[in-house]
């Protein structure tokens, strides 16, 4: 299949898919999709075969209100999700007569969105007064009572105000509830209203991205949910470079960019961003602390620990919210290379967090009597450590400056295949959704979901380890 559509590609252009992947069932009731279509067409806007279909699908009523009061449509970067929000804003506003309030977690992408739909409505004659552009104050007013402003996307999103229509770009930038919770709430009072977001996909941190998916994906087959959810996206089952996948995700494929401008990208790209940007598909992080595979290249199953005392360097960490804690062994393998293993992770659904890591820390420290033991500086837990530490062992308080020169050279250990693990689970996942900007740099969660105490306690036990002056050995004297 892929190979046809790789050589069909140089014949004839090939075409994005009209349907989205998973889709919300149409059901009973009357769209007024049409009506929107038929009202862009006579101002000149020519919508995409796919536009046309999510206005017809998200666009049914029933009982003179929408059916779908929530919409949520996902598709591959440059599909023309801008252009089609355009014509949903200003077609509410002009056939009936809707407030608008939109919004996003970047406000530069919510004024360039206005900016458009304000620039639009000056091209189509529709006369756009009121017009404000303070900073902060972004509206205008098309009609008697229709008017588009932007707000904040913050915990106080739109409060005072009232909207027929809410949109949100960039779905996937909201790690948290906060702007949601306050911009939804605005159309309380107006039961017939509707709330608009399309996006690409995003990582495991777009915390209300990934909510209203799942929920669209099990209400998909009910004609009645309030929630209407459109995902064009790669199969899952797919591999990155099977143009099936690239149809499914990229509707405006073979109208706004050709098949090999993907082959390009697929040769180019880092594969997390092919995968959302292109395909459409949810990745762990966006920007992984560890360049894909590296990890999983450094492990080893049959690893045995050291047994001999002074021979290993712990790294104590654990949340902000204590929901979960990690404590990690490191020490220096025959081979020269480092071994770093998980001696301790515990969760809070077993009890409270620090009472048992100070228990756990304790038998660590019979077994092994480290000579360093590493924790955050002046974090709860270097308190803690200080308390349990017996003489001769030092804690290491680890701050900011030196957590980055330690996470630079764990990155630069892994990569180089410098560094050997056992494939524990907790360790594995705090490195999968570890984020950070730059390659080396200090890793960060990517939202308060996420916990990555594992990863930060492996960074700071093969610290200590690596950061202990070299043993001098004292010159024999019976040689003299």
């Amino acid at each position: 299949m892929a190979s046809d559509l790789s050589h069909k590609s140089q014949d004839a252009p090939v075409f994005g898919s009209t349907e989205p992947r998973i889709f919300t069932r149409k059901g009973a009731g009357r769209s007024r999709g049409p009506a929107l279509v038929a009202w862009a067409a006579e101002a000149g806007i020519e919508l995409l075969p796919w536009q046309m279909w999510l206005l017809d699908y998200a666009l049914m009523r029933r009982s003179n209100r929408w059916i779908r009061r929530t919409v949520l449509a996902l598709a591959a970067r440059q599909n023309g999700k801008t252009r089609l929000t355009t014509v949903r804003v200003l077609g509410g506003m002009v056939l009936w007569g809707e407030e608008v309030i939109g919004a996003a977690q970047n406000r530069d992408v919510a004024l360039e969105s206005w900016s458009e739909a304000y620039e639009a409505a000056e091209e189509l004659g529709l006369e756009p007064w009121d017009v404000h552009r303070t900073n902060g104050r972004e509206s205008f007013r098309i009609g008697r009572t229709a008017r588009y402003k932007v707000t904040a996307s913050n915990r106080s999103a739109g409060r005072g105000l009232h909207g027929d229509l809410v949109v949100l770009d960039e779905l996937r930038e909201a790690t948290d509830w906060k702007a949601y919770a306050a911009l939804e709430k605005t159309r309380r009072a107006r039961p017939d209203s509707q709330f608009w977001s399309i996006s690409n996909e995003g990582d495991m941190s777009s915390i209300v991205l990934r909510t209203l998916a799942a929920q669209g994906e099990t209400w998909k087959d009910d004609p009645t949910s309030p929630l209407g959810f459109y995902s064009w996206s790669a199969a899952p089952e797919l591999e990155r470079h099977d143009p099936r996948g690239w149809v499914q995700a990229n509707p405006a494929l073979g109208y706004l960019f050709p098949l090999d401008t993907i082959e390009q990208e697929l040769r180019t790209d880092p594969p997390e961003v092919f995968e959302t940007e292109v395909l459409c598909r949810p990745v762990m992080v966006l920007r992984p602390y560890l360049p894909e595979g590296a990890w999983a290249a450094c492990q080893e199953r049959r690893q045995p620990l050291p047994e001999a005392a002074g021979s290993v360097c712990l790294g104590v960490a654990a949340g902000p919210e204590l929901r979960h804690a990690t404590i990690c062994v490191a020490w220096r393998r025959p081979d020269g290379r480092l071994g770093v293993d998980v001696a301790a992770a515990l969760d809070e659904a077993d009890g409270p967090v620090l009472g048992r890591l100070a228990g756990r820390l304790q038998e660590l420290l019979e077994r092994w009597r480290p000579p360093v033991v590493a924790a955050a500086a002046k974090s709860p837990l270097e308190a803690s450590v200080g308390r349990l530490v017996p003489p001769g062992t030092e804690v290491m308080g680890v701050g900011v400056a030196e957590t980055q020169r330690a996470s630079a050279s764990f990155y630069e250990a892994v990569t180089t295949r410098q560094l050997i693990h056992m494939g524990d689970p907790t360790l594995d996942a705090g490195l999968a959704v570890a984020s950070a900007d730059r390659p080396g740099d200090t890793p960060t969660r990517r939202s308060a979901a996420s916990d990555i105490d594992a990863a930060q306690a492996a960074i700071l036990a093969c610290h200590a380890l690596t950061s202990r002056p070299a043993p001098v050995r004292s010159p024999s004297w019976s040689a003299f």
